[in-house]
């Protein structure tokens, strides 16, 4: 534990480096909230005459020394077990253009390397060029507002857990809430009633021969309470566990209250239980049981035009009903999960957060000293494997379009756990995001 606080102490005092809070260790800023790409349709139908074309280019560059069992009787700090070097070359682009008042056609794609798609392991055309938004905005009467197409959906208020989130296909603890989701195709009808809203969804499934009944529906009200908001919403598909959420945000100044829960009717994952029969595991029938799953959280945000540094802190509390109260069913039969994943019985995505309780603190200084330099720390832990993971990170702004970053994840926990794959570990790594920006 000495060495993890002197790592941390090591990143905090390296601010005097260099940095850049568009470019730190999860990409674009430590903490940010997930948002759907919508805001109000009527003030997004809007005429232009020309088409608006742009994106983003991102060039970077990190090499880094692995340790592994970095804090045992004998730790080595001079030669890591493994140094590796790795780049990432890609381009956003979109272009959105409103011919009239009520309609609006935008479009958004990825274009990333390597471009080979003959020869390259597991990465086909699919891979290089990415549409993740392709949608029309259109209204009827200025009253009903329609998108549709493949878009971004999203619900929930959380920012490493939205188990709110009923309109993606699994929740997940997203560490790097930054990463941005593939949109899906779907039709959605929004209806404002003065600050309030009311949105419907139909759902088009993404399968290889689709059946009507195979789409999905949607719904949620939004209405304004005080200095909050309080969501309601429900989704129905047919090969789905039917489920009804409800957020909650309130604000006290400078200091957000956050919460999110979920009902669910069947599990959404595929759940295994201990048996005797060959392989010592089988898979849980759900059907019949109800989970609740639960994000309770605090935002503090501090920023003022006559302060030379900013600050930012997340907390979040996720109670995972669908998780293992005993991860020993998971840990203790790695044999027998492997052949229900070899059979096909289970996916990799039923093996993703399946503590029931975890935890995620992350604090950022921004814009110290009236520069672009910032100094980030998450922690994220799941109390029922009691793994851990520590990232620390400082970074800042070499010169014009050069930027770097020096950051040191810390995995804290026994082999086979969640956020310790491979047991205690340590990585220190440099990065420099080179000649990027946007367009």
């Amino acid at each position: 534990m000495k060495l993890v606080l002197v790592l941390v102490a090591f990143a905090l005092a390296a601010a005097v480096g260099h940095a850049d809070d568009d470019d730190d260790l999860f990409g674009e800023s430590l903490v940010s909230e997930p948002q759907e790409t919508t805001g109000g349709l009527e003030e997004t139908l809007l005429v232009s005459e020309a088409v608006e074309i742009g994106g983003r280019y991102r060039f970077d560059v990190e090499a880094a020394g692995v340790w592994t069992d970095a804090f045992n009787d004998d730790p080595r700090y001079r030669d890591a077990d493994e140094y590796t070097l790795s780049t990432e070359l890609s381009s956003r682009l979109f272009f959105d253009a409103r011919p009239s008042r009520d309609f609006r056609v935008y479009g958004r794609m990825t274009v990333s390397y390597p471009f080979e798609t003959a020869s390259a392991e597991e990465r086909n055309l699919q891979d290089v060029f990415r549409v993740e938004e392709l949608f029309s905005d259109f209204a009827w009467r200025d009253t009903v507002y329609f998108r549709g197409g493949m878009q971004t959906l999203g619900w929930g208020v959380g920012t490493f857990f939205t188990p709110a989130d009923l309109l993606n296909p699994r929740m997940t603890m997203r560490l790097d809430p930054d990463l941005p989701r593939r949109g899906r195709i779907a039709l959605r009808a929004s209806v404002p009633a003065g600050i309030n809203n009311a949105d419907l969804y139909l759902l088009f499934p993404d399968l290889p021969d689709p059946e009507p009944l195979d789409a999905g529906i949607a719904a949620r009200g939004e209405v304004v309470v005080g200095n909050g908001e309080v969501s309601l919403g429900a989704f129905y598909r047919r090969d789905a566990a039917p489920a009804a959420m409800v957020a909650v945000t309130h604000s006290l100044g400078d200091l957000d209250l956050l919460g999110e829960a979920v009902l669910r009717y069947g599990s959404e994952r595929v759940l295994v239980e201990e048996s005797e029969g060959f392989p010592g595991l089988s898979v849980r029938e759900t059907d019949d049981e109800l989970f609740v799953s639960a994000m309770a959280g605090l935002r503090y945000t501090y920023s003022a035009a006559e302060s030379t540094w900013g600050f930012r802190a997340i907390g979040e509390y996720f109670f995972n009903g669908e998780g293992y109260g005993d991860p020993t069913v998971i840990s203790g039969n790695r044999d027998a999960i492997g052949v229900l994943l070899s059979d096909g019985s289970i996916t990799r995505d039923d093996l993703v957060t399946t503590g029931r309780h975890y935890t995620v603190l992350s604090g950022e200084l921004i814009d110290l000293f009236s520069t672009d330099l910032s100094v980030g720390l998450l922690w994220a832990r799941n109390h029922s494997d009691h793994s851990s993971i520590i990232l620390p990170s400082v970074s800042g702004t070499l010169f014009n379009r050069i930027t770097l970053t020096l950051s040191s994840p810390i995995n804290l926990g026994d082999d086979g756990d969640e956020l310790a794959p491979e047991g205690n570990r340590l990585v220190v790594s440099v990065g420099a995001s080179i000649g990027g920006g946007s367009f």
